[in-house]
């Protein structure tokens, strides 16, 4: 597991719009974070805006509180919960341990693949989330945002925030 300190966020993280589309500025990284129009400075990922924010109080956000991340269970990285899946498969250490079920669409450990009941996602288009395995529709910002700020994932240990 992770060492001491707050996980980073690495720099492809940091450099995408946080639900996946296209940025209308060509997306905020870490040193150009967003301000909100007020001066104040701008979660990239959640849009919570806090004029007490610094560079220290955004990576704790990042690490503790934003409720559209979370650490990976396997290696303590922090993700966006919607990319969690794709980082298991692709970058984690411990991505042998995971296998990519084509028909409902979820990663599932490596021993639990065989016997699992598989049920696709619905509607069509439509995704689970990682956390509580209640269907995301639309798979865009819109649907991300509804689920994970708005409605609130019961999976989320961050919780459901509101800014």
């Amino acid at each position: 597991m992770g060492g001491g300190g707050p996980p980073q966020l690495d720099q492809n993280q940091l450099d995408q719009n946080p639900y996946g589309d296209e940025a209308e500025d060509g997306g905020q990284t870490a040193d150009n974070r967003q301000e909100d129009g007020s001066g104040h400075k701008q979660c990239d990922f959640c849009g919570r805006a806090d004029p007490a924010f610094t560079e220290e109080s955004m990576d704790i956000h990042y690490w503790k509180e934003c409720p559209v991340l979370t650490c990976c269970w396997e290696c303590d990285q922090v993700i966006e919960i919607k990319m969690i899946e794709d980082h298991l498969l692709e970058e984690c250490q411990h991505m042998s341990k995971y296998k990519y079920h084509p028909k409902c669409k979820q990663v599932l450990m490596v021993d639990e693949f065989e016997g699992h009941q598989c049920v696709p996602p619905e509607p069509p288009g439509a995704v689970r989330c990682p956390l509580c395995s209640e269907n995301v529709h639309p798979n865009n910002a819109d649907g991300w945002k509804r689920h994970l700020i708005t409605d609130g994932c019961s999976g989320n240990p961050r919780g459901r925030k509101t800014y």
